[in-house]
């Protein structure tokens, strides 16, 4: 959006063409949706943190973030915070 408005389409293209092949986007199994409210209700997580969460902990992941509200996930997820 940033590179939009500084009109710069051209770098965007060039971080796809970067970053794109090195990252796969995961989902939440369909399955697994009632554990993001579980998480919401138990740890006080907004919906995307809960998400995160409840993605790490079905996929086997380790969620890395500033966000200073991870601080509020279970003991289960493991968090690396920069």
């Amino acid at each position: 959006m940033v590179l939009f408005r500084l009109k710069r389409p051209e770098i965007f293209l060039e971080f796809v063409r970067d970053v794109l092949p090195n990252v796969e986007v995961v989902t939440l199994p369909e399955s697994e949706y009632g554990k993001v409210v579980e998480l919401h209700l138990k740890y006080g997580l907004d919906f995307d943190d809960a998400y995160q969460c409840a993605v790490a902990l079905a996929k086997s992941l380790t969620i890395v973030t500033m966000d200073e509200n991870f601080r509020k996930a279970p003991y289960s997820v493991k968090v690396i915070f920069l």
